[in-house]
């Protein structure tokens, strides 16, 4: 009530003890209409006080703030990551600008050998995928031969099967990639391959130090975003540890602490609250100020 109202309601109380029975009854409507005035003052959307669960007591909204102390705590220590990541990714920023004619360069001769190399490789790759073609038909017409490479196949399977059985991946892949070969009489050497595709494209350019160090930094960065996300989830795992109390409650009662602080507060606030309610809120309002981060 503000005290305009309060100074109109004293002088109205005072006049009605003097006043005979008419003008008393008189003045006891202009002291409604001066209620009804102040009520004006309270948000008419405002959710119901058990919108959100219960209402706060001593013991909820102290259990409440210790846990989000607790989250708070542990975002400072995000924060703290955050920076270090931050400051690298700046330094990371102004040495690429510092370079950036020679970063496009870099990327030209990369994309021109590359183009290069796929080249190669898909020229080999159908080559060997004639071959093959030429090996199934030569096979369909000769079921000697089909058989004879059905058992090769067979038998590496089986021997693949127990390298993977005491954990020889590779020996098992290298297996079955002979008789492959053997099979189909071709040879499937990725190295090979790869230094055919160097002989011709030539090899792929140098990475300049300026880059190496970037790419380092990337590394880096994304490290400590990691870091930071795992953080994040410590935080919240801190704040329902310390309070004490289950999720659910623990997430109610933030939520009205949340209401009162950002949602208008008092007369204004987007939910009702008791007078006993706002009565906690003003005693730890120091302390929910400074917990601004985490509501």
């Amino acid at each position: 009530m503000s005290g305009i109202i309060k100074q109109f309601a004293l002088v109205a109380l005072g006049a009605a003890l003097v006043a005979p029975a008419p003008a008393r009854a008189q003045l006891g409507g202009l002291i409604k209409k001066a209620k009804s005035t102040a009520d004006q003052h309270q948000n008419p959307n405002a959710r119901p006080s058990d919108a959100f669960g219960p209402e706060l007591t001593e013991q909820t909204i102290t259990a409440v703030l210790n846990g989000l102390v607790a989250q708070d705590n542990v975002l400072g220590q995000r924060d703290a990551v955050a920076k270090q990541r931050d400051g690298i990714l700046d330094a990371q920023g102004k040495t690429l600008d510092a370079h950036a004619a020679d970063h496009q360069a870099y990327n030209q001769a990369e994309e021109k050998n590359n183009q290069c190399l796929n080249t190669v490789f898909d020229r080999l790759d159908k080559a060997r995928a004639a071959k093959q073609a030429a090996m199934g038909q030569q096979v369909a017409s000769d079921p000697a031969k089909l058989a004879q490479i059905q058992n090769t196949i067979m038998a590496a399977t089986m021997q693949a099967a127990k390298l993977r059985a005491k954990g020889d991946t590779a020996g098992a892949m290298r297996v079955q990639l002979e008789a492959a070969e053997k099979a189909m009489g071709i040879t499937i050497d990725p190295k090979a391959d790869t230094a055919q595709a160097v002989r011709e494209c030539g090899a792929p350019p140098a990475k300049p130090a300026w880059l190496i160090q970037t790419d380092a930094q990337s590394a880096r960065a994304d490290t400590l975003s990691g870091q930071i996300r795992a953080l994040e989830d410590r935080a919240n795992a801190a704040a329902t540890q310390a309070s004490g109390l289950p999720v659910t409650q623990f997430s109610q009662c933030r939520e009205r602490i949340v209401n009162w602080f950002r949602g208008g507060r008092d007369k204004n606030s987007v939910q009702q609250f008791s007078n006993a309610e706002l009565k906690l809120f003003h005693e730890h309002q120091a302390q929910i100020e400074k917990l601004e981060r985490v509501l």
